[in-house]
């Protein structure tokens, strides 16, 4: 999978990631319009990329949504399970 950059907004290749970091700590202190993100490159490097987003502060609370469980098999064998209520009707 590629996702397409434009190299106008790479504003520079890492050897390591901390380095990346380091330097995405430096540019988000000076330019408070962008965000600056970190990614490892296709070959192996580190860059830095600034997205034209304001950055944003966490507002609120993170809630998280468990996937609801998988239905249990009735443990009952067939010759009860499949019995209609109160004796088939009669």
């Amino acid at each position: 999978m590629s996702v397409h950059r434009e190299q106008s907004h790479i504003a520079g290749t890492f050897d390591s990631r901390q380095e990346a970091v380091a330097a995405r700590g430096v540019k988000a202190a000076f330019d408070k319009v962008n965000t600056w993100f970190v990614f490892e490159t296709e070959d192996g490097r580190w860059a830095l990329a600034r997205a034209d987003v304001e950055p944003t502060s966490p507002t609120g609370t993170h809630a998280e949504v468990k996937p609801k469980p998988r239905e249990v098999d009735d443990p009952r064998p067939n010759t009860i399970r499949n019995i209609p209520p109160l004796g088939g009707g009669l």
